[in-house]
C-alpha cells in the first residue's frame, strides 16, 4: 500500500512540475513579446507615418490618380514578390 501511494505522490509531483515549466513558458514568451513590441513599436510607428505621408504627397501630386487607384497600383508588385519575383534596377 505504501508503494501505491508514493507512485500516486511522484505522479502528483510529475504533473506540478509539468505545470510549473509550462507556466514559465508562457510567462517568457509575453515578456519576449513585450520586449520586441517595445524596441520595435517606434521604428514600425514612424514607418507608417513616413508611409502615409509619401501616399499623400503622391495624390496631392497626381490628381489625376485615385486613393484607390494607388492602393491598386500599390498591391500589384507586392503579388509578384510574394511568388518570388523581384524587380532588377537599370
Amino acid at each position: 500500500m505504501e508503494g501505491a501511494s508514493q507512485g500516486g505522490l511522484q505522479t502528483v509531483m510529475k504533473w506540478k512540475t509539468v505545470v510549473a515549466i509550462f507556466v514559465v513558458v508562457v510567462v517568457y514568451l509575453v515578456t519576449g513579446g513585450l520586449v520586441f513590441r517595445a524596441l520595435e513599436q517606434p521604428f514600425e510607428s514612424s514607418q507608417k507615418n513616413t508611409i502615409a505621408l509619401e501616399k499623400a504627397e503622391f495624390l496631392r501630386d497626381h490628381i489625376c490618380v485615385s486613393p484607390q487607384e494607388l492602393e491598386t497600383l500599390i498591391q500589384f508588385p507586392q503579388c509578384f514578390m510574394s511568388l518570388g519575383v523581384t524587380h532588377i534596377k537599370f
